[in-house]
């Protein structure tokens, strides 16, 4: 469904997006009055099934949604370190890492 501004007021199902990332966060009603349009940071266009351990991202300019590995929370290990790094940003792991975490500094994978 695309917004169509209108004369009377009206109320629809919007999806809520995160204002940094554009990621879906939630569904809701809006109440939008006469002449008015979409509040700031939602789309009245519903996202697709999103998967575990993904989120789904809105592309304002093309009017679709995206999906995109999270891992965010996770720690992991760097195989060729044994350093621990820990996921804040979306996106796929880096190469080159594990969930196990290493038993002692000569741990091979």
């Amino acid at each position: 469904m695309t917004f169509k501004m209108s004369d009377t007021p009206q109320t629809i199902k919007i999806f809520n997006l995160r204002s940094d990332t554009n990621e879906f966060i939630g569904a809701g009603d809006a109440y939008i009055p006469p002449h008015t349009g979409l509040p700031a940071n939602c789309t009245d266009i519903a996202p697709p099934d999103i998967p575990s351990s993904h989120i789904a991202v809105f592309d304002a300019e093309t009017q679709t949604w995206s999906l995109q590995e999270d891992h965010r929370g996770e720690t992991v290990y760097d195989t060729t370190t044994g350093n621990q790094i820990y996921i804040s940003e979306p996106g796929p792991l880096p190469e080159n890492v594990t969930s196990v975490s290493p038993d002692g500094e000569y741990q091979k994978w």
